[in-house]
């Protein structure tokens, strides 16, 4: 789409007119033209690039969310998969699916994190994986 009035473009988002100006002016909400006074000099906005603005809040949410939930859910799982095991050295297969479980979260946050710089590290272990760390080093 190409950049339109103010008047246009608000009403094509669902707000008004000084809404979308005060994001201009306020948040530095993307604009092909500031407006300055006189004919011609209108403030012009491409609609797709301000919906698109608008909705990478959203999409960091969605982010950080996964983010949050990651790593329990996949260390549930990494239990899960270990419960399973039959005919295996108990021992070895919880090292193995500890660090499986680690570099799995760690790519994963990592991918994430690069979409989303907030997201942050891995702080702690969930359970899972620790009672996994146990079983390994035979305790």
């Amino acid at each position: 789409m190409t950049a339109v009035p103010v008047a246009e473009a608000a009403r094509d988002l669902g707000m008004r007119p000084g809404t979308l100006r005060r994001l201009v002016r306020d948040k530095e909400c993307p604009c092909e033209q500031l407006g300055r006074r006189g004919r011609g000099h209108a403030m012009l906005v491409d609609v797709d690039v301000v919906r698109a603005w608008l909705g990478a809040g959203d999409r960091d949410a969605v982010i950080l969310a996964i983010a949050g939930a990651a790593p329990d859910l996949l260390a549930r799982a990494t239990k899960e998969a270990f419960n399973l095991l039959q005919g295996f050295d108990k021992r070895k297969a919880a090292s193995i699916l500890a660090g499986a479980w680690f570099k799995h979260t760690a790519a994963l946050l990592n991918y994430l994190r690069s979409q989303c710089p907030a997201v942050p590290q891995l702080e702690k272990k969930p359970p899972e994986i620790v009672y996994l760390q146990k079983i390994a080093a035979g305790e």
